[in-house]
């Protein structure tokens, strides 16, 4: 696996990766925003990314690092630096909102999710708290628990069998969502519900992370010119547009019900779609960041200028978004010029806070992270 980490995959910087990030970002908004149904999809695009990048990293210091005891301080210092900065600033401003707006049930009961990331598990269970504020945060529990096993794979599974390991993670953990999907049934719960475990489930998006890791791998993978890529990429848009509306077609008899979902719902409880159809949409992003970091200008517009500044700032953007819109509650229904207002509002104030936050709190972070070694 080292061995073929050449080329694009270094530590060279991509900008249309953050393009796809602003593409991800955008389409969470929207979907929170109640415009795009299928904008959860973002999400999974950020898993997969996220699949990618953790593994570019971690072979990178594998490399250089020879020593288990130097590599994984590198990475979780590294991800320390990036992640919990802005994280445990937005959670402590939110618990303190709480406390002093005498809510103290919610506080109470988010604590120990939000400071241990473990919101996914905590959404699961029965609760009586609100969560509109953090709920969301789920996605980088699963992100953080993620990163508890990936260095110990990276670094001790030999880089001979690497990739069948991928394969087989790829292929193994469908399975897994089919199994978790009807033991849940079988202890009471509802289709939604059984639908929802399986989605905010770490273990059930692990083929996600893995298949962002296998692009990393793909490095002997040639094809001769751009316009074979642009069909490709375009073909492959196109036959996961062409199951989704089968799909839809299948549970709803029609294509006029559901339509910003494209056939894919969130949760995917109907025609065993929890079971393929996280692999359909895991495939085609990571097809999409094969086709990014290894060969330049096939999504040309991806290097838009301000497509590429808002992936910068996405974390922030996803960190923030929901409580701007929870706090823009007071326009909901109350007719479409509030309506108008209260979308433009959402999207301006985002991108103000994120842009603030990116560039006076999270660099400084970002930059000291860059600073890091450790050598044994």
């Amino acid at each position: 696996m080292s061995d073929t980490l050449t080329g694009h995959t270094n530590n060279n910087y991509v900008p249309e990766l953050d393009g796809f990030r602003a593409i991800a970002i955008i389409s969470v908004m929207l979907y929170h925003f109640e415009k795009l149904s299928v904008g959860w999809l973002g999400v999974q695009f950020f898993f997969v990314l996220s699949g990618y990048l953790i593994t570019r990293g971690l072979v990178i210091e594998k490399k250089k690092i020879k020593k288990f005891g130097g590599y994984i301080k590198v990475f979780y210092f590294k991800r320390i630096l990036r992640i919990f900065p802005i994280y445990f600033l937005y959670v402590i401003c939110f618990l303190l909102f709480c406390y002093f707006t005498g809510d103290i049930l919610t506080a109470k009961g988010a604590f120990i999710p939000l400071v241990t990331y473990t919101m996914n598990i905590y959404a699961l269970m029965p609760h009586t708290v609100n969560l509109a504020a953090v709920g969301y945060l789920w996605s980088l529990s699963a992100e953080e628990q993620f990163y508890l096993v990936w260095p110990l794979i990276v670094f001790f599974v030999p880089d001979f069998i690497f990739k069948k390991v991928l394969y087989a993670i790829i292929l193994l953990i469908p399975v897994c969502r089919l199994i978790m999907f009807y033991m849940v049934l079988n202890h009471g719960k509802t289709t939604d519900y059984a639908g929802l475990f399986v989605y905010i489930n770490t273990l059930s998006q692990f083929d996600a992370f893995a298949i962002g890791a296998l692009v990393v791998c793909l490095t002997d993978i040639k094809v001769k010119n751009t316009f074979s890529l642009r069909k490709g990429v375009f073909f492959a848009v196109v036959i996961f547009l062409i199951v989704g509306e089968v799909n839809l077609y299948l549970t709803n008899k029609t294509l006029s019900r559901d339509i910003t979902t494209f056939g894919y719902r969130i949760a995917m409880v109907n025609n065993y779609q929890y079971v393929w159809g996280y692999t359909l949409i895991n495939t085609l992003a990571a097809f999409a960041i094969f086709v990014i970091v290894y060969y330049k200008n096939v999504i040309p517009f991806l290097k838009n200028k301000v497509l590429v500044y808002v992936g910068k700032i996405s974390y922030g953007m996803y960190i923030f978004h929901m409580p701007i819109l929870v706090a823009l509650d007071g326009f909901k229904n109350k007719g479409v010029l509030a309506g108008v207002i209260r979308f433009i509002l959402y999207f301006i104030i985002t991108l103000l806070v994120s842009h603030f936050s990116f560039k006076y709190f999270e660099s400084y972070f970002i930059n000291l992270k860059k600073k890091i070694q450790f050598t044994d």
